[in-house]
């Protein structure tokens, strides 16, 4: 794991990016913090981290209208999509690939 790397705590709803590097640990700025820097800095070591890949995810509208977007999953994707393109709610999604 590198600092900038996005990681998840193993069994737990803690993510965030990995700021600072000491030999086996790493220190996190919280994703879903209250307090703000340095008060939101987490230190875990890094066996107990694991590295979050985005993944690319393409939609297919009935209204024959396509977007494509890489995102940490496929509702934050069609999420962006949406309201890049300002899409209507009402547009239904026709097909998900994984790309």
């Amino acid at each position: 794991m590198n600092i900038g790397d996005r990681v998840k705590v193993i069994d737990q709803d803690i993510t965030g990016v990995i700021i600072a590097l000491n030999g086996n640990k790493a220190t996190i700025e919280d994703d879903d913090s209250e307090y703000e820097s340095p008060d939101n800095n987490l230190e875990y070591r890094l066996s107990e981290l694991e590295e979050i890949k985005n993944k690319t995810y393409k939609f297919s509208f009935v209204q024959h209208f396509e977007c494509e977007w890489e995102a940490e999953s496929e509702e934050d994707a069609e999420d962006w999509c949406r309201q890049q393109f300002r899409l209507y709610e009402d547009w239904e999604v026709e097909k998900v690939e994984e790309v």
